[in-house]
Formats: C-alpha cells, sequence, structure tokens
C-alpha cells in the first residue's frame, strides 16, 4: 500500500541537513519510502540553512510542522544544531535515531569549528536524554553511548540502504579509467580525520612495494582540498613517493557504482564509526573488506570481512595482496559477505523498524502491511 490512509499516523522525520548522496540524508528517503508503503503520512523536515538547493522540494522548512499530540516526529540526530531545542518542545511523540558524533578530538587540530560543533552535540546528547520517548541508534555500538547518557527505552535500527541506487549503471568515463588491468584499493568516505586515510595510503604504499603489480589507490569521497588534513594527505603521498593515488572529491552515484564494480579490495582503517555505509556498499558489489577492528565496523561486518586489530601496514599490505592474487581466499571471503547482507536488507530494516514503533510509540495503524508482526 502507497498511498496516505486517512486512518494512518503520521510519522515525520527531522534532520538538521540534507544534502544529495550524505548518508544520513539517505536513511532519511529511504525510511520515508518504508513508512510510505504502510501508508502512514511522512514528511521529511530540515533546517533549511542546511538543505542543498536540489533537496529543498523534497524536504520541508522544519518552522512548517503542525505540531500535532497525534504524530511522531523521528529525529536524526548527529551534531549540535539549533533544531534539539524546538524538537524537545513538540507537543509529537518524540523519537531520535543517533548516528553518533565524532569526538572532537579528531578535528581539533585541523577544523576547530567543526570540533566545537561536534563537542557542543556531544553536550546536547548528554542534556537531551529525557525528551524522547524513544531513542534508536544505527548500531549497539551507538546504543551504548545513549544508555550511558541515561537515555531509558532505547534500540538498535540499523541504517537503511537503498540498494536500487547501487545496482543503477555505472559512470562509463569512470569505469573505463578504472579498467586497465591495475588492481585498484578503494575506500569511500568524506576525507576527514577520524577516516585516517593517511594508515591507508601507508599501507596501500607497502602493498605497492611487495606485491608486484600494477596498482592504484582510489579514495572516493569529498573532501575540501584547502583544509589541513587534504594537505596533510597530498604531502604524505608525495613523501612516500606513493603512485597513482587518485582522490575522486565528490562523486556521483554512478561514479561511485564505477569505483565499486572496478575494486579489488575495500581497505578502511577509520578509527570513529556510527556505523559505516560503505562496507555494506562494497559487500552488496563483492568486493572484499579490510577493516581496522574499530567497534562499530566490527559490528557492522560481523564475522565477514576481514578484521585487523592492529595498525601494523605490511600486515596490512600482505593481506590485501593476498585477496588480490589468491582467489580462493577471496571466494571465501566474499561469499561470507553476502551472508552477512541479509540483516541489511529492506525487509530486516522493515521489521525492525515496526517492532520499534508499533506499538510502544503509538498503536499500529489497523490493515496494516505488517500487522500482527
Amino acid at each position: 500500500m502507497n498511498a496516505p490512509r486517512t486512518d494512518a499516523p503520521a510519522i515525520h522525520q527531522l534532520a538538521s541537513g540534507f544534502k544529495a548522496g550524505d548518508a544520513i540524508s539517505n536513511d532519511v528517503l529511504e525510511l520515508q519510502r518504508i513508512l510510505r508503503s504502510w501508508g502512514c503520512r511522512s514528511e521529511i523536515f530540515t533546517d533549511p540553512a542546511f538543505t542543498s538547493p536540489i533537496m529543498r522540494g523534497i524536504a520541508r522548512d522544519y518552522r512548517e510542522f503542525d505540531d500535532d499530540a497525534d504524530a511522531v516526529m523521528l529525529f536524526h540526530f548527529a551534531i549540535g544544531t539549533r533544531l534539539t531545542k524546538w524538537f524537545a518542545g513538540l507537543r509529537a511523540h518524540k523519537v531520535i535515531k543517533y548516528h553518533n558524533i565524532t569526538p572532537a578530538h579528531f578535528f581539533a587540530a585541523t577544523d576547530p569549528r567543526t570540533a566545537e560543533m561536534l563537542a557542543r552535540g556531544r553536550e546536547e546528547l548528554a542534556a537531551f536524554a529525557s525528551v524522547p520517548e524513544l531513542a534508536l541508534a544505527a548500531s549497539a555500538y551507538s546504543e551504548r553511548e545513549l544508555i550511558e547518557a541515561g537515555y531509558g527505552r532505547t534500540g538498535v535500527l540499523p541504517i537503511a540502504i537503498d540498494f536500487t541506487a547501487l545496482d543503477e549503471p555505472a559512470d562509463a568515463a569512470m569505469l573505463d579509467r578504472l579498467s586497465d588491468n591495475a588492481a585498484n584499493v578503494l575506500f569511500v568516505g568524506r576525507v576527514t580525520p577520524n577516516k585516517k586515510i593517511e594508515d591507508v595510503i601507508e599501507a596501500f604504499y607497502y602493498f605497492q612495494k611487495t606485491a608486484r603489480l600494477r596498482s592504484r589507490l582510489v579514495l572516493a569521497g569529498a573532501m575540501d582540498p584547502l583544509d589541513r588534513y587534504s594537505n596533510y594527505l597530498h604531502g604524505l603521498v608525495r613523501e612516500l613517493d606513493v603512485r597513482d593515488v587518485i582522490f575522486t572529491r565528490h562523486v556521483t552515484q554512478a561514479e561511485l557504482n564505477a569505483c565499486y564494480r572496478a575494486a579489488d579490495v575495500f581497505l578502511c582503517m577509520s578509527e570513529h564509526e556510527g556505523f559505516c555505509i560503505p562496507l555494506v556498499e562494497a559487500m552488496h558489489f563483492g568486493v572484499p573488506v579490510v577493516a581496522y577492528a574499530q567497534e562499530a565496523v566490527a559490528e557492522t561486518l560481523g564475522s565477514a570481512g576481514v578484521l585487523v586489530h592492529e595498525k601494523r601496514h605490511e600486515e596490512i599490505a600482505e593481506v590485501t595482496s593476498l585477496l588480490v592474487s589468491d582467489s580462493a581466499f577471496r571466494e571465501r571471503i566474499v561469499a561470507g559477505q553476502r551472508e552477512r547482507l541479509d540483516a541489511f536488507e529492506r525487509p530486516a530494516i522493515e521489521q525492525r523498524l515496526h517492532a520499534h514503533l508499533f506499538p510502544g510509540v503509538i498503536p499500529a495503524p489497523a490493515g496494516s502491511a505488517r500487522d500482527g508482526q
């Protein structure tokens, strides 16, 4: 059932920012599709100051929300924002989804303004504990932070991923650029200090030295080429004399799909994640994953992929090389990843969302497609 029913509950979403390609924005959109498929009225409300022009036709200014005590507002919480106080004052049923807040110390040396916003977000998280009726988190790792902060009813709702977008055609120019028989090592994510891209570069340096293969490193993600961290990474590439490192900056969905389809290994050395969507995307494309075992990363992978617990760059390079050269080892890892994907498919996310909301927050709508489950 796709059209809202007159008797269906209104379950809206609130996000401080809303941008095309942004992980939280994509989660919001996919959750809206699920809610509307149940017959629920569901709109997206955002802060227009942090909403990209292309997304303004999809989202509404949060000040347009007609507060209703029978409605539910699901607030995606990830950074300090003026929306927190506004949300706390609503009459509607209040639910949050906590996407985790990167600790400010990662940005202190390179981006003090972002560090300040992150620190403020952590303060708001602690002060906010009595506000929502339900606090969901994208991972058990993040749920533990909610519990420690004093939140009462909590639960886990992984990021909702639109896999149909990943199955769209790849950008032909990008795919051609990467399909020249070189081994492609890929990382996807914003170029920020918590991602520890310097460790990806150093591991690739040893891979390039020892694997004796033509190879390139593709770093696909938005970046500010003028910020200190980006300058540091470019300097490191020059210092190590690493060849064929591509910083793509922002990529379209088609270009991202090309990066995944051409990749031989996905390498992640991030030290802070609340979930890490690119791990799931890599698994969807059948790309074997090597990742540093940060808590949420280890949780998202489960028993799949290859987790490393110490950043010994030469050993990480050896594992990466094996995944490129040893087809049996590669297939064993990819097979495990295929099994893990079931936990993130839409039916699993839909079932979790329904269990959290109905009847705990509001009564299940009569005749709901998920009624009685």
